[in-house]
């Protein structure tokens, strides 16, 4: 007969064979983005940095209660394929609270999460608003980074 701590021995490590399995099959899924992506949360700052290294400037609008911005984070945004990319960018977020921050650039009022591209001068190029899958998110910053650089 098992005893109970036999039965828990079993199953911890049951589950923890298969929460290894499961996250090896994701393939372009990093669990933290925040070491891989540099963000700025300065909107001086980030501008600075564009002109300097002659950069598009995405800002992204967000919320830290909202449910689609932590879907896109932890989506997308997490994606192998979309932080390489995003390489090619300025990354700003603000946080829609910030009265500051948002009066400071044109248009960024409105559904989160969003994202507003930028020329170095502060000239809007384009925004998106939502949730986005990981190809579809790529497909469009490839087009603006192409458009524009």
């Amino acid at each position: 007969m098992l005893s109970l701590k036999n039965i828990f021995l079993n199953l911890f490590l049951t589950l923890l064979v298969f929460s290894l399995t499961a996250y090896g099959d994701s393939k372009n899924i990093v669990p933290d983005i925040q070491g891989t992506l540099i963000w700025q949360d300065n909107v001086k700052t980030a501008f600075v940095l564009a002109q300097k290294e002659q950069k598009i400037v995405m800002v992204m609008v967000e919320d830290i209660r909202c449910r689609w911005c932590i879907k896109m984070k932890e989506g997308a945004l997490s994606d192998i394929e979309v932080q390489k990319n995003l390489q090619q960018y300025i990354l700003l977020k603000i946080d829609r609270g910030d009265n500051k921050s948002m009066e400071s650039l044109p248009g960024l009022r409105g559904p989160i999460p969003s994202f507003h591209f930028f020329t170095a001068k502060k000239e809007s190029i384009d925004k998106i608003a939502g949730y986005y899958e990981a190809e579809d998110f790529l497909g469009y910053i490839k087009e603006i980074a192409e458009d524009e650089l």
